[in-house]
């Protein structure tokens, strides 16, 4: 029941999200089964710097957002060890942002969410790197 509520929200993302072209909720593939746990929002057009503007503002309005996990091959403690090129995991963390994706919550509160991110993103200059 929880996956059938979590799957509920994401389609509402994608949904609410469908027709924003630099805005995307990410996709789950079709070959995986998955527990939908989070949904992630990335952004072509906002700068890290917006991104964590975004996050307070939403905070702003009660809406706990959070950042995906820095990569591993960016923490300090790591880089001595092996790496190795991993460009769409930094391009992903720069650019991205964990929506609320509680079984909880209620398609209204995914609608509010929802405009309030359409707002922060149309508010000039917020859109722009």
């Amino acid at each position: 029941k929880k996956i059938i509520c979590r799957e509920k929200i994401h389609q509402r993302y994608l949904f609410n999200f469908k027709k924003f072209k630099n805005i995307e909720i990410l996709p789950y593939k079709n070959e995986s089964r998955t527990n939908y746990w989070m949904n992630i929002i990335s952004f072509k057009t906002l700068s890290f710097k917006k991104i964590y503007d975004l996050s307070l503002f939403l905070s702003k309005k009660k809406i706990e957002t959070r950042r995906i996990w820095r990569p591993i091959h960016l923490q300090n403690h790591i880089k001595k060890f092996q790496k190795y090129k991993i460009f769409n995991a930094t391009k992903l963390y720069e650019s991205s942002l964990c929506l609320p994706s509680d079984d909880n919550i209620s398609n209204s509160d995914v609608d509010k969410i929802s405009n309030y991110i359409k707002k922060f993103y149309e508010i000039p200059n917020n859109n722009k790197l």
